[in-house]
């Protein structure tokens, strides 16, 4: 996208051996081993979760409102 906008030019890519290289000095190799990849359905079910809390986390002052306003039997919308 960048070499579209005009922001770069000439990019230049690592080569695998690089890739391989840095993740062995300063990374976690066992986590990038293809046994330890994770199914479509379980990428899928991490994903929906993670969303799910996420959303919610971020709205957390809208719950506290709902919650106070069950809790003490208030109606969340005054006509």
């Amino acid at each position: 996208m960048t070499i579209l906008l005009g922001l770069a030019s000439q990019p230049k890519k690592p080569t695998p051996g690089l890739i391989r290289k840095v993740i062995e000095a300063k990374g976690n190799p066992e986590y990038f081993e293809a046994s330890n990849q994770w199914s479509l359905w379980q990428k899928i079910t991490f994903g929906l979760l993670d969303w799910c809390l996420g959303l919610a986390l971020a709205q957390w002052p809208m719950w506290i409102v709902i919650i106070y306003k069950a809790a003490t039997r208030q109606p969340l919308i005054n006509l």
